[in-house]
This record gives C-alpha cells, sequence and structure tokens, in this order.
C-alpha cells in the first residue's frame, strides 16, 4: 500500500490540521501500561508544543508534537514548540515528534562520495541540543522521532 501524505485529508480545513488528528487518534490507541489519562491540545488556548499528551499514574506525561511539513524543513517550528513544551508541561518527561517524511540514510554518500548530512543526522543534533536546554532546567526528557514515510 502507498501513503502519500501530501495528498492527506484535510480537517478543519487545512491538511495540518488533517495530520494532527491523525496523530493523536492514534496516540490516543496507543495507551501506555501506565496511561492514566489522555488529553487532547486541540485549540486549548494557546501553543503548548504539544498536540496531545498521556499523563501517567506518577503524573508524568508522555507529548506527541505533529510537524506537517511534506516539503519543507520542520526545525525551527520544532525547536520553537520544544521550548514551548518544556516550559507548559513541568512533568513532560518523553517527546515524541511526528512527522510525514522519509528519514534519510546516515550513510548515504553525495557526489564525489562525501557523506551527505542526512534528516537523521539533523535529528540527532537537534535532540543533543534538546536535551542540553532541557538539563540546564534540571530536568531529564526523552525524544524520539515517529517519521510516517510519504510512501510505505
Amino acid at each position: 500500500m502507498n501513503i502519500d501524505f501530501s495528498n492527506i485529508r484535510t480537517h478543519n480545513g487545512s491538511q495540518n490540521s488533517g495530520f494532527e488528528e491523525l496523530v493523536c487518534q492514534l496516540a490516543h490507541l496507543r495507551k501506555p501500561e501506565n496511561g492514566l489519562k489522555f488529553v487532547r491540545k486541540e485549540d486549548a488556548g494557546g501553543d503548548t508544543g504539544v498536540e496531545c499528551c498521556w499523563i501517567l499514574t506518577d503524573e508524568s506525561e508522555i507529548c506527541l508534537q505533529a510537524k506537517y511539513f511534506p516539503d519543507d524543513s520542520p526545525w525551527r517550528q520544532l525547536n520553537n514548540s520544544f521550548a514551548s513544551a518544556l516550559e507548559k508541561h513541568p512533568n513532560l518527561n518523553e517527546y515524541v515528534v511526528c512527522l510525514p517524511l522519509d528519514k534519510s540514510d546516515s550513510r548515504k554518500k553525495g557526489r564525489g562520495g562525501n557523506q551527505v548530512a542526512s534528516f537523521e543526522d539533523e535529528w540527532k543534533d537537534h535532540v543533543s541540543s534538546w536535551k542540553k536546554i532541557a538539563r540546564d532546567q534540571g530536568r531529564s526528557v526523552e525524544l524520539e522521532t515517529t517519521v510516517h514515510k510519504k510512501y510505505a
């Protein structure tokens, strides 16, 4: 089956909202073992840097952020979203980023045999930066990405 996220169905008038809705519905279906309450942040009065989260029995949170950028770089907005999530979710302990793009291989070689900076390389650099920001605030946050391939 081919999945082309450039054709994702709109929700509330936009494909971005359609992707966010899909991510939230899937997250709701994947209740963590210690999940207590699922919270959808849909238009909840300001950007909290997350689309939805699971509140766990120990009151910590697993938060998900969806960014629909089928052809653009998401980094600037992801940096802002992570900063907002860190500020507005004091119990955040895991941050999951969901993107509708192919995750290129970090072993890929370009012209002349030079190493190509891949999405994976960029992801690792940003994770290091975000973890440092959290550590500087005396916090520890696990980060992961769920990359939804354009063509699966």
